[in-house]
């Protein structure tokens, strides 16, 4: 680790350290009943009241409550809406239902009231939540939390009510602590909702522990029941184990250590299993991932003797109900199952991505839910991912075409046709894409603007120049922050629209740079690259003839036409060299199970016509580090083509090369034994060091598979 490095980290655990001893005066949440909208005042003694009613009528709540999150799945969204809105805080599965149903809204639409509804609905749930829990004594809470709460057995004298209060006391805190750090801008609130965050994983460490010894100990299924560990009960338990482990494992090395500061590990393979489980399918075997005796050298791994998960086991099955579908959450971990192979796995190199077992998931549920904007939604990622644009236009028509009541649902299907437009050259449909989110959608108006000015003028530089330029013009004064920091995507656009003014009104291939920022070379039909190619190798001849007729310096090098003219060789080079390596290497290709990639790679021949493409890649990646120190702004671009050509060497099977550019990647774009200035801070630098650390994870294991 570089000094610089040393240096940020000191700084982030001194931050760390002041927001802990100012933690304790910042005061607790008002109990004011009517702080937030959406706050009700609780009768706390009615509630106490109807507890025995409330044990009494809970799986009856619990089918009910099902059969309307079905119909919010199925995008009947009013009646899942009124349904679960008519029991609040009566029951306490329709009080989840409705506050996830406002968290969910708030989080798409960014409306300060929605938020506010949101943030007043999650802490109403944690105060029904609470008052439905197993009470304890002070003497007794704290030895069970010395001994007993260690190995989840003081679940064993809740009632089922109780049990799923806990459950969804974890739940909520979640749900608040993400929706708090969205709203609230400083350090003290990052260290009070990790902390929250942490209680939560807590609440699900000891709830597996639980549900694994019973079913270990005490007969299996039978054991589960014998317990009152239904199956909703333990599909909510699974979810949250799963994906917590998951999120954790994905981060890099970075971000991860401020998580590890609150406590936080994650093992990605165990994460994977128990969604698998939860979602009632077989866990598959992953053993050739992680050959014997190999350490995980680049994902956080959770250890059996310091968090006492068992992550070896195959797990437990949750009791089936034949008049359900596997518990109240089991469509959560189908969800997350499928966003991780489908949409996770078109932004990041993973090496357990498996595209195959996706679609047959996808297939099923459509087949369940045939006008679900959801499962509509993931078909159409499916086909972007597998590279097939027009396809997913197809899909996301059918969205359209649903009229749901929550315009923001569509909205996503809005963005992605925007990337689908441009990829397939529709400068205007784009365009007109990331106009109606400009105008409807609060997310982010910098992001949005700035697209729609790039596929304007990308639709005629010149004749829509007057257009396009008060649109670059609005970015920079729209930034906006979350979580006490810019969006990093906005600082990008922001800083290219500034370009834009310094240039004289002008970029090079904007909508083609953007297009790359937002994975959509990845998705690039075969039929459509070689005219994006030769858009690019216009600017390249456009360049070097401008700079043939420059005068010379007193060393004989041409001196520039204008200042960032290398910043824009470098793109154009870098562009060029994505392209042509997605014409030899497509993406899409390498989206199958790794064990029949390593088998690909052992075996393959290529082609002249792709040596020759690859050859031509390497040539203009490399290019960039040889006159990287005359980039002026765009600094951002070394270590991506470093990424880049990292990847390139992946496919090819050539993992110490590939290795060395992923470090220099990781080093600001420079290896430790080469010349060059290395760039630390660059735009985009999380996105590139998280695609980095999962990069490096397939590397291990494509590495030991190949060798194997």
């Amino acid at each position: 680790m570089s000094s610089q490095e040393d240096e940020w980290d000191n700084e982030d655990e001194q931050a760390f350290e002041d927001a802990v001893s100012d933690l304790g005066k910042t005061g607790t949440v008002s109990n004011n009943p009517n702080d937030a909208t959406g706050r009700i005042k609780l009768d706390r003694k009615e509630i106490k009241a109807s507890m025995v009613d409330a044990e009494k009528n809970l799986f009856t709540d619990l089918k009910e409550a099902q059969e309307l999150v079905d119909q919010f799945i199925a995008s009947n969204i009013a009646v899942a809406v009124e349904g679960l809105r008519s029991k609040w805080c009566k029951s306490l599965y329709h009080t989840l239902g409705y506050a996830f149903i406002c968290y969910m809204k708030s989080m798409m639409t960014f409306d300060p009231t929605d938020i506010e509804t949101a943030q007043g609905a999650l802490k109403t749930l944690i105060e029904v939540a609470t008052l439905f829990r197993k009470e304890q004594s002070l003497v007794s809470s704290f030895t069970g939390m010395m001994t007993r709460a260690k190995e989840g057995s003081h679940l064993k004298g809740m009632t089922p009510l109780q049990k799923h209060a806990e459950l969804i006391y974890a739940e909520a805190h979640l749900l608040n602590a993400f929706l708090a750090l969205v709203t609230d801008t400083s350090m003290v609130a990052f260290v009070r909702e990790g902390l929250n965050m942490r209680s939560a994983y807590n609440v699900y460490k000891a709830c597996y522990k639980f549900c694994q010894r019973v079913y270990d100990e005490e007969g299996g299924e039978a054991g589960l029941l014998k317990n009152g560990l239904d199956e909703h009960f333990v599909s909510g338990v699974l979810f949250g184990i799963g994906a917590f482990n998951i999120v954790i494992s994905l981060l890099p090395g970075k971000v991860l250590r401020l998580f590890e500061l609150i406590g936080f590990s994650g093992d990605r393979d165990f994460g994977l299993s128990r969604l698998e489980i939860g979602a009632r399918l077989k866990p598959r075997n992953r053993s050739f991932i992680q050959p014997k005796g190999k350490k995980k050298k680049y994902m956080a791994t959770v250890q059996s003797n310091d968090e006492g998960l068992d992550v070896t086991t195959g797990g437990f099955v949750a009791p089936v109900d034949p008049t359900t579908s596997g518990g109240l959450r089991a469509i959560l971990c189908e969800l997350s199952l499928l966003a991780y192979h489908i949409i996770l796995s078109a932004v990041v190199e993973l090496s357990d991505a498996d595209l195959p077992f996706a679609r047959e998931l996808l297939d099923k549920k459509l087949q369940k839910y045939p006008s679900s904007f959801i499962f509509l939604f993931l078909a159409g990622r499916m086909h972007e991912t597998t590279g097939d644009p027009a396809s997913a236009l197809v899909q996301y028509q059918k969205v359209f075409d649903l009229n749901l009541d929550w315009r923001q649902l569509v909205h996503l299907c809005v963005w992605e046709s925007g990337t689908c437009n441009g990829v397939l050259h529709d400068w205007k449909k784009a365009s007109e894409s990331y106009s109606t989110l400009y105008t409807e959608s609060k997310w982010s108006k910098a992001i949005y603007r700035y697209l729609q000015a790039v596929y304007v003028y990308a639709d005629d530089p010149v004749g829509n120049l007057s257009k396009a330029t008060p649109m670059f013009a609005e970015v920079p004064g729209s930034l906006q922050k979350i979580a006490g920091k810019h969006i990093p995507l906005e600082k990008f656009v922001s800083r290219k629209s500034r370009k834009f003014k310094l240039q004289g009104s002008r970029l090079l291939l904007p909508h083609l740079e953007i297009l790359y920022v937002l994975n959509g070379f990845d998705i690039i039909p075969t039929s459509h690259r070689p005219t994006f190619i030769a858009e690019v190798d216009t600017a390249i001849s456009q360049l070097e003839a401008q700079l043939s007729g420059c005068a010379k310096d007193k060393n004989g090098d041409e001196i520039p036409p204008y200042d960032t003219f290398y910043d824009d060789v470098c793109l154009a080079r870098f562009l060029k060299g994505v392209l042509t390596r997605e014409l030899a290497l497509p993406s899409s290709d390498s989206l199958v199970p790794i064990q029949h990639l390593a088998k690909q790679i052992k075996a393959h021949s290529f082609t002249p016509t792709q040596q020759q493409q690859i050859t031509y890649s390497i040539r203009q990646l490399e290019y960039i580090l040889l006159i990287s120190d005359k980039i002026k702004l765009d600094h951002w671009i070394l270590p991506f083509s470093r990424l880049e050509l990292g990847q390139l060497y992946l496919r090819t099977g050539d993992f110490e090369k590939a290795r060395k550019e992923f470090m220099a990647a990781l080093n600001g774009g420079v290896a430790e034994d080469e010349a060059g200035t290395a760039r630390k801070r660059v735009s985009l630098e999380n996105a590139l060091h998280f695609r980095v650390h999962n990069a490096l994870v397939k590397l291990d294991v494509l590495e030991a598979l190949v060798a194997g």
